[in-house]
């Protein structure tokens, strides 16, 4: 047959796209050319054969005259196009044509006089596929031309290669879960390299691709993985044994796919741990001013100038550039280019695994009128910084009356959850000036519609290089303290104390939260010892990756529930996610202050002993005083005017505002350094090492005994036979195995 149906069949199945129900290629007399097809070539209609190509004719070598003086000595299949895009229209200028060749070297071309088949072979797996198929999955196809004309026959193939539509931002109108694991145990991480898409773009039905998640697709679609009613966003979480059923979703351009479940039955046999599915206490439950750190956070960003005065301080200026890049630092996506590292809201997202999400803006700049840098900075009651800061805020919302502003206050408390001031100021700043970059608490009031500012964080031009001060600040915003000694500041010390070694956002600004940071906020479920057993044996995954941390109280009867107890805290720490662009930097930057420094090496455990024990304070006419008794429950934090952590990483205690003469000597957090001398508490600059190096990591065969390493509980470095509780610590803990990803770890009762 020898019709134009045929030909526009062949133009188009040779891209292996065919819709089936308004593009239906039959081998018939039809002479319709309304057929179009839905993919698009890379190469638009400038089109040429492919370097794979090949041409053969069959064993029929006869030439056959069509004319007198003319035989018929070859056939080629011309405008052909090696590259596709599943999910866009195809180029109709680009057609498959046919050209005969004679032997007076002259060429016609014969596309509506051919017969002629084709075939579509999936390279991956050597299918072969009929005229109508639609190719739904990128990869590598083989198309077969079998043709015959006159009395000359043969077989042209060439190669084709489809990409995923995923990659080229087509509009997604429909998304469903076709595939995925749902077999589990309590412990497990969810396999997302298993799930498989069904996509649809455009509205295009018949067009649909199917495709694997990966780390491409996972820029377009977002996994969520909930479980009941609370608990979401946990899909890179270990899955817990509950009653609760597990919810799998896909979401991509504001498109919700099906839902997928699943329940993981709970192991009752004694294992010896539990895997905690919440903690009983987060920060924001003793300290309602400190900002929710689950769900949305909405932040506000406003840069404010002012004259310098007679501050001697340098007044920048605000170009539209600074501005792009305040708004990149804060709200960008990562990248890899120079200065970006992470941005606030790609730094936070990974951190919290996606359990919070940043949204918010940069507002207009604010010009002050009546303050100068002189009138703040030299006013140490901060009261001229607090109208400072009221006066920006006033202005911001009178002029921008189209904003929900109720948004910004998600616990209804009259004040803004997460508010981010940014002024003009050189860097004459000195430490504990008001226009030093610092969080604060100033007791500020609003109301719903119209927030006032209580908690804030404020920094200047020449601090927001990058997001690290931002993203430091705000973990204040959120209730961490500070890792490091104040008294070095404070009184001038030349020396590092520094208890986790510098090692920390809350510390040095680098590297990802630590396990205690993220369990405060309930980001993490973590492995916690029960004691029932007399030897447990389990496997960590590395904590950046997944959130895996195994806390081991003394006495599992008497923990809390929470990260705010006393413990010990073991993570896997490995340059994945937050820590992976910081590693070689931390080394640069640790070689460059510490001469004692070696390396980080590739990867090791992290121990840390925790005391986060909640103190109770009440107020009388001078002071606050604590009563001693613990703090279990949110019942109990209600009974006491003030609720602090009774411990903390200064010297002197009062650093923080409260010295409690019962914790003076504890630590908040402190990392267990291998190698049993606790050098990042030691005064000498000289030569002890102060910095997180991998000698202080332990690794593979290594062993933790309370007796070896009682001395790090202490700030003045004395050794006890209990914990700061009082009570035995009863285990030896084992690193049987390790590498950057797991490590399994045994702990038995000695």
């Amino acid at each position: 047959m020898k019709n134009k149906n045929r030909l526009l069949f062949a133009s188009i199945i040779f891209l292996g796209v065919l819709s089936l129900s308004s593009c239906t290629f039959l081998m018939t007399n039809s002479s319709s050319t309304s057929n179009t097809s839905i993919f698009e070539t890379s190469s638009g209609s400038d089109s040429s054969t492919t370097s794979s190509s090949t041409s053969t004719t069959s064993s029929n070598t006869t030439t056959t005259s069509i004319s007198s003086d003319k035989t018929l000595i070859d056939i080629e299949v011309t405008d052909l196009s090696s590259e596709y895009y599943i999910g866009k229209t195809f180029d109709q200028s680009s057609k498959l044509r046919f050209k005969a060749f004679y032997d007076d070297d002259t060429s016609k071309d014969v596309t509506d006089l051919i017969d002629y088949t084709a075939v579509v072979i999936d390279l991956s797996n050597n299918t072969r596929y009929s005229s109508d198929y639609y190719i739904h999955k990128a990869g590598e196809y083989k198309v077969e031309i079998t043709y015959a004309y006159e009395h000359l026959d043969g077989v042209y193939s060439y190669e084709i290669n489809f990409q995923s539509g995923i990659s080229l931002n087509n509009q997604i109108t429909k998304i469903n879960i076709e595939d995925c694991k749902v077999e589990y145990q309590e412990g497990d991480i969810f396999d997302k390299s298993s799930v498989e898409f069904k996509v649809v773009y455009d509205n295009n039905e018949e067009g649909y691709e199917l495709i694997k998640y990966s780390d491409d697709v996972a820029k377009r679609i977002s996994l969520n993985l909930n479980l009941g009613n609370n608990k979401t966003n946990i899909i890179n979480n270990t899955l817990l044994g509950s009653d609760e059923t597990y919810y799998l979703f896909a979401v991509a351009n504001n498109v919700k796919s099906n839902a997928i479940t699943f329940n993981i039955e709970i192991i009752n046999e004694e294992r010896g741990y539990i895997i905690a599915d919440s903690m009983s206490i987060v920060s924001s439950d003793f300290n309602h001013t400190y900002a929710p750190s689950l769900g949305e956070v909405k932040v506000l960003v406003i840069p404010i100038s002012l004259d310098a005065g007679y501050s001697g301080i340098t007044e920048e200026t605000w170009t539209s550039q600074d501005l792009a890049n305040l708004n990149t630092y804060y709200f960008g996506e990562k990248t890899n280019t120079p200065n970006r590292w992470n941005s606030f809201k790609s730094y936070y997202e990974t951190a919290s695994f996606n359990k919070m999400t940043v949204t918010g803006m940069v507002s207009e700049v604010y010009y002050e009128q009546d303050l100068t840098m002189s009138d703040v900075n030299n006013d140490s009651s901060f009261e001229k910084l607090f109208q400072l800061i009221d006066n920006a805020v006033d202005h911001i919302i009178n002029n921008n009356p189209d904003i929900d502003w109720s948004e910004y206050d998600s616990n209804d408390d009259g004040c803004f959850d997460s508010i981010h001031l940014i002024t003009n100021a050189g860097n004459q700043v000195d430490w504990s000036d008001p226009l030093w970059p610092h969080m604060y608490s100033r007791g500020g009031q609003g109301t719903i519609d119209k927030p006032g500012v209580n908690v804030y964080s404020i920094s200047k031009i020449s601090s927001v290089e990058d997001a690290r001060t931002s993203i430091h600040e705000q973990g204040h915003i959120f209730g961490l303290d500070d890792y490091y000694d104040y008294t070095q500041q404070y009184n001038g010390y030349s020396t590092y104390i520094d208890y986790v070694g510098y090692a920390d956002m809350q510390s040095f600004n680098m590297f990802d939260w630590n396990s205690f940071s993220k369990l405060s906020m309930g980001w993490v479920n973590p492995y916690v010892i029960d004691g029932k057993k007399d030897s447990v044996t389990l496997t960590l995954n590395a904590a950046s990756l997944t959130g895996d941390c195994l806390i081991i109280p003394a006495n599992f009867a008497t923990w809390n529930g929470s990260a705010f107890d006393e413990y010990f805290l073991i993570e896997l720490f490995s340059p994945y996610n937050n820590n992976k662009d910081d590693w070689q930097q931390y080394e640069n930057d640790a070689s460059y202050y510490d001469s004692g420094f070696t390396t980080l090496g590739d990867y090791g455990v992290r121990m840390y002993h925790v005391d986060a024990r909640l103190a109770g304070l009440e107020a009388n006419l001078y002071d606050y005083y604590y009563d001693g008794n613990p703090i279990n429950s949110k019942e109990d934090i209600a009974k006491y005017d003030t609720v602090v952590t009774g411990a903390n990483n200064s010297r002197v205690s009062s650093d923080y505002g409260y010295d409690i003469r019962q914790f003076e000597d504890f630590k908040l957090l402190t990392v267990i350094q291998k190698g049993k001398q606790d050098t990042f508490s030691s005064t000498n600059t000289s030569y002890y090492r102060h910095f997180l190096s991998e000698e202080d990591l332990f690794k593979e065969g290594d062993v933790f005994t309370f007796a070896d390493y009682s001395h790090f509980l202490s700030k003045t470095g004395k050794t006890s036979s209990t914990t700061n509780e009082g009570e035995v610590f009863p285990y030896t803990i084992r690193f049987d195995s390790m590498s950057s990803e797991k490590v399994t770890i045994t702990v038995s009762k000695n």
